[in-house]
Parts: structure tokens; sequence; C-alpha cells
């Protein structure tokens, strides 16, 4: 978490949180992966927005909001990013999951 308050590289800060948020939500370690997903959106420079790493950290930031806050707008953003993301990225199977999970939105 240091790396991603400027205590250390950013870019690896980054890919450890996007690396580490899928195991994050299969252990139902939601309030984490809300943290760092943010963090690490919030810490993504030029090089790394628009690439399979935000894409990551969205979509699953967009499903711990869902489980820790509800449907909520904030949720429906996130998830939206990322399935933004992975058309724009052409990830053929990334478009399916995402849009499943952000059917369980109103």
């Amino acid at each position: 978490m240091e790396l991603l308050r400027g205590g250390g590289d950013i870019r690896i800060g980054t890919a450890l949180a996007a690396a580490s948020a899928r195991m994050f939500l299969e252990m139902s370690l939601l309030t984490e992966c809300h943290r760092w997903t943010e963090r690490a959106i919030a810490a993504l420079d030029d090089d790394t927005r628009g690439t399979s790493r935000e894409m990551e950290l969205h979509s699953a930031l967009g499903l711990s909001l869902m489980f820790t806050k509800g449907n909520s707008e904030q949720a429906r953003i996130a998830l939206t990013k990322g399935l933004a993301l992975a058309e724009k990225l052409k990830r053929s199977s990334q478009p399916t999951t995402i849009a499943r999970e952000a059917s369980y939105l109103p």
C-alpha cells in the first residue's frame, strides 16, 4: 500500500493492486479491494491509463463497491469504465464478464 502513497515505485504499486484485486474479491476482502483499487486508479500515470491494468482495477472496484455500498452510481461508473476499456482493448472474454457483473446494477 505504501507504493501507492508515494513511498515507492507507483508502477509496481498499481501492478500489485491490479494483480491482487481478483484475489481480494475471491477471498471476500471487499473493503481491501475497494481501498487498493481506488488508490491504484488515482495513481495511474499516462502510460498505464487505457491499459488492461486500468480495466482490471475499474472492474474490481465496481464489484467491491456493489457488495460494500450497494448498487450505486459509483459502482455502475466503475464497471462501465472497465467494460469500455475491455471493448477498446479487444479482450474477448472480459466484456462478457464485466457485463454480467454490471447486470446486477439498476
